[in-house]
This record gives structure tokens, sequence and C-alpha cells, in this order.
């Protein structure tokens, strides 16, 4: 592929996912970007980027930013991502994390049924960043050899 065939959108859609990445207008991966604000709280995702993250297993990334330890002047529009670059990880696997949720998930669309009800979300414990989580030189490189197969 060219250069000028891949194409980044940021979208700004409820419940979708903040990056899709596409070449030649077909969707290739998809990079759900969340920020930890206080250490004593997880991010979480919501149950549609839940289910797609696993459906979507191996073309769908999540990014985390932990801005629990920068306080500089910047800290709400950062210019310069050398700033907080060590602070940001990204699981591309995911959707397999969250396998075991699925079908709880899914049952919440069973209105004819007994099921439970809500907008559940996926809370991911800091631990599973720190052992799973890739710095952005290690997924970008992997990115890169996924986007050319």
């Amino acid at each position: 592929f060219q250069p000028e065939d891949i194409i980044a959108e940021v979208k700004e859609e409820q419940d979708g996912q903040d990056i899709i990445i596409k070449i030649k207008e077909v969707t290739k991966y998809y990079i759900e970007v969340k920020s930890r604000w206080d250490k004593k709280s997880s991010i979480k995702m919501s149950k549609n980027q839940t289910l797609r993250s696993n459906e979507q297993k191996l073309n769908y990334a999540l990014c985390s930013v932990d801005m629990t330890d920068y306080f500089g002047d910047d800290r709400f529009e950062i210019a310069d991502i050398s700033k907080i670059i060590d602070n940001i990880k990204f699981i591309n696997n995911i959707g397999e994390h969250v396998e075991h949720l699925i079908d709880v998930l899914k049952q919440t669309d069973k209105v004819e049924e007994i099921h439970l009800d809500g907008d559940y979300r996926t809370l991911i414990p800091q631990s599973i960043i720190t052992d799973y989580g890739k710095p952005i030189s290690e997924f970008e490189t992997y990115l890169i050899d996924l986007l050319k197969k």
C-alpha cells in the first residue's frame, strides 16, 4: 500500500472508537484511547467498546494514557507528546482479555428474556495495563507490520 492509501480517522461518535485506520477505504484497525487521571480509579470501556474489541480481536487496541503523575501546566492540552510518552501503553489483545464478559454483555440485548439491565462498563485494572501494555514504539512497529499484511 502507498501512504496516500492510509486514512486515520479520529471519530467523535459516542461509544465508538477514537481512531479508525483505513487503507483504501477499508477499515483495518481500531484504537480506543482512555486516560486515567486519578490513582484510585481505573479506566473503563463501554459495553459497545468491549464487544467490538472482542469481535475485532486482531484489529483492536486499547490505548491507556496515565496522567496521574503528570502535573505540568499543559496537563489538559499536551502539545509535546514526548512529555508523556512513557505514560502511554497499548494493549493490542484487549479483546482476548474480555472474552469472559461477552456472553453476559450480549444477554443485555435479549429484551424478551430475564437479563441484566444497564450500560455495563468493563473496568480494566491498572495491573493489566502494567503487565500487558506495550510502549508506543513497540505498538507502532506491531501496527505497521500488521497493516503491511
